[in-house]
């Protein structure tokens, strides 16, 4: 007898013969496929096998859209996860079941949970959309029970995800005695122990949960801050008990290299805290916000995954907290537990806040576990925000990833607003890498899947959010059109708003010039070494990255000659220890430096800089090259907006940057900087010396122009205002005067209702 499963293109029009008139790339037109309603619900046939139309690329995406557009019973889910091994295989049709409204769960789901958390993480996201349809798996508890019950043989991976599928719901009780012997076994490791208090709370396990607090009194291997997040816990379900056994540890004689003297002095910063907001409830007036950084360092730019981002919410958020109608700006991120003692979790300017939710480091919890790294952030957010009574009012995310995903998920819980910045990220870098590569390699796959992922993540935070901010482009909304299609029927739904990011036009912190000659002399630029004063100036800065190809402008200017006329500085990285991606980047740039040591003398890279010292130096040199501005030029596959080229651009410098993403919403292609093709260093060679050959007058007009443009129109408190005004309407206060005045030097911020 057949069965119907969906696996391959006999089930659909085949890849080659798409017709794509109307769109420039195959993922948007499977983009669009996905939200399209005819042919839905049909059974796919039985037959079907993997043949890949074009590539892998393709393969993945028909197989995610099968899934999805398809009526899928318990029948067809027992087939697939017996047949079907292949873990990026396997990705793709969970991704399509998460889309799935038709979609019955299957306790045969489980039988694909092991050590790829990816899948892992889509298993349970699954689960948690069909919560409801839990209690009517019958076999579910059964298969958890035992799947646990195999003690060393379960790994730790597969653990965590078991244990959060058993937190979803209290049919899903544990025996007492299983409880018991899982925390036994596994309560010195955080990457399961989240998962398991995880469960814990949802059951209300408090005896469990009391034994566990007396275990990290007297045993020294349950490390901070898992601790914390243990006692968090029992306060919020047992205050009482929390309090008996607060007194005792305040009477332990601790060293500062034991994790209760740290654990300790957190929570004693916390009580602090609540005591302080519960005192300022009736007297605080305005809303609260909340934003968010959950990767690299708010304060190191250029370091990691630092970039840009960090320097605006930075400067946004110490400006929306002087509106008179904010009450509070808090900025959450995360800080490592990598020093003695834990620093402070809260620093405060004013009204703005930055709260450091701490984290394990690395080897204890793989930043890479798509289940265990982000619960612990879910985890101590919820926490701490129930500890505290900070409650925000709106939660404004901006990054399509599961850490975000999460903090939505908290926000809906607790009844908070969201607002979301909508950006084709990771799309634009998925066409632009795999598009047309019909031979992509092994090692991109991990890579191209978690991209994937990363769309699916996106149209759920774009489902889910109360309003949406756009970034400025050349086209607004219909640039993004192509990658959510969903935009055509959610505009009725929700309120949208084109808004950029903005700067501070005039720092506010002075840098004087003696702390910048040192810089200035080392690439030979300073009044006591101006060696080099006569030469082009090229500048770039940023985080070290394949996103950002400071490898590729390296390899323009030294094929190019540009090396022959003019210096490349390139600014970011970490000086004392780079990352994995920042040293690969690093021998990319100095392998092509190997091939022209005479161009050696002309290159200098410099570590990450304080974005005031980069303020300063930017400044200095612009005032002080004579009848040419210097080259300020962004060599990245895309950029959503590009906060350095503006902090560039407003002390005079001339703009180059992608032509993908962000920036024709504020660069005129020879009127006030230049776009270029980014996609090759032969490309932006090209660009570069067709720049390098118009007069420079007439640059130095165009850089003036540029100059002019963005302190008129992007100063950081102008875009402030306009975001208050979102969140004011978001969180339902009514406000006048919604639609701000329009612009004619770049395209309005409407605040749209729609």
């Amino acid at each position: 007898m057949k069965s119907n499963y969906p696996l391959s293109n006999s089930a659909s029009k085949p890849i080659s013969d798409t017709p794509l008139n109307l769109l420039n790339s195959m993922f948007q037109y499977y983009r669009r496929q996905l939200y399209e309603t005819a042919g839905r619900n049909g059974y796919i046939q039985r037959d079907c096998l993997l043949i890949s139309g074009t590539n892998v690329f393709h393969e993945w995406l028909n197989l995610e859209k099968v899934w999805s557009r398809n009526k899928v019973t318990p029948f067809e889910i027992e087939h697939i996860t017996s047949y079907v091994s292949n873990e990026f295989h396997r990705s793709a049709i969970l991704r399509g079941l998460n889309r799935n409204p038709s979609f019955e769960l299957s306790v045969h789901l489980l039988d694909w949970i092991g050590e790829n958390t990816l899948n892992n993480r889509l298993i349970l996201d699954l689960l948690t959309q069909k919560q409801h349809q839990i209690k009517h798996l019958p076999d579910l508890k059964p298969y958890l029970t035992t799947a646990l019950l195999e003690d060393s043989a379960v790994s730790h991976k597969r653990a965590a995800a078991l244990l959060s599928i058993a937190a979803l719901d209290p049919t899903l009780a544990l025996p007492d005695d299983l409880i018991k012997s899982l925390i036994e076994r596994y309560y010195p490791f955080p990457s399961v122990a989240f998962s398991l208090l995880d469960y814990l709370v949802s059951h209300r396990k408090t005896d469990f949960l009391i034994q566990w607090v007396e275990a990290t009194l007297h045993q020294a291997n349950i490390p901070f801050p898992m601790n914390l997040a243990i006692w968090l816990s029992l306060q919020q379900i047992q205050p009482s008990a929390f309090m008996e056994y607060s007194n005792s540890l305040n009477s332990l004689h601790l060293t500062p290299e034991s994790p209760l003297f740290q654990l300790r002095a957190i929570l004693k910063e916390l009580n602090i805290l609540r005591n302080e907001v519960s005192l300022l409830v009736n007297e605080d007036i305005g809303i609260t916000i909340a934003q968010f950084m959950f990767f690299g360092s708010i304060d190191q730019p250029g370091v990691g995954d630092s970039g840009g981002l960090s320097i605006f919410l930075n400067q946004l958020g110490s400006n929306l907290a002087t509106n008179q109608e904010v009450k509070r700006v808090i900025t959450f991120t995360t800080a490592s537990h990598s020093s003695n003692p834990f620093p402070s979790l809260v620093n405060r300017s004013g009204n703005y806040w930055i709260i450091s939710l701490p984290i394990h480091a690395p080897h204890q919890i793989e930043p890479e576990d798509y289940v265990a790294y982000p619960l612990q952030i879910k985890t101590f957010l919820r926490l701490f925000i129930e500890t505290t009574g900070l409650k925000p009012d709106v939660f404004h995310l901006r990054f399509n990833d599961i850490k975000t995903r999460l903090a939505a998920e908290i926000a809906r819980q607790m009844d908070i607003k969201s607002v979301l910045t909508l950006t084709a990220d990771p799309h634009r870098a998925i066409e632009k890498q795999y598009e047309n590569n019909s031979q992509i390699s092994s090692q991109d796959y991990v890579q191209l899947n978690q991209f994937l992922f990363r769309v699916l993540i996106a149209d759920q935070l774009l489902h889910q959010s109360s309003s949406v901010v756009i970034l400025p482009s050349k086209a607004g909304m219909i640039d993004l059109l192509p990658y959510f299609p969903q935009l055509s029927y959610l505009i009725d739904q929700k309120s949208f708003a084109i808004i950029p990011e903005g700067i501070e036009i005039n720092p506010s912190i002075r840098i004087p010039q003696e702390t910048i000659e040192p810089i200035l002399d080392k690439i030979k630029r300073s009044p006591q070494n101006p060696a080099h004063q006569h030469r082009r100036l090229i500048l770039s800065v940023g985080r070290l990255s394949p996103v950002k190809q400071q490898d590729l402008l390296v390899e323009a200017w030294l094929n190019g000659n540009l090396w022959q006329t003019a210096d490349l500085v390139l600014i970011g990285g970490s000086a004392s220890n780079p990352t994995p991606v920042e040293e690969k980047m690093l021998q990319s740039i100095h392998n092509r430096l190997d091939q022209f040591p005479e161009a050696r003398p002309y290159f200098f890279l410099l570590p990450a800089l304080p974005n005031p010292v980069i303020r300063a130096l930017e400044t200095f040199l612009a005032s002080h090259l004579d009848h040419q501005p210097p080259f300020y030029v962004c060599p990245s596959l895309k950029e959503e907006f590009g906060i350095a080229i503006l902090e560039a651009m407003t002390a005079g410098w001339l703009a180059i940057g992608p032509i993908e993403g962000g920036l024709s919403s504020y660069i005129r292609d020879h009127s006030n900087g230049f776009l270029m093709d980014t996609s090759s260093a032969q490309s932006i060679q090209q660009r570069l010396l067709e720049i390098l050959a118009i007069d420079s007058n007439r640059l130095q007009q165009i850089a003036l122009k540029g100059q002019k443009t963005i302190r008129e129109n992007y100063d950081i408190q102008r875009i402030s205002q306009l975001l208050v005004d979102l969140y004011l309407k978001t969180a339902s206060i009514s406000i006048q005067n919604l639609i701000h005045e329009n612009r004619p030097d770049y395209q309005p911020a409407l605040l749209l209702t729609l």
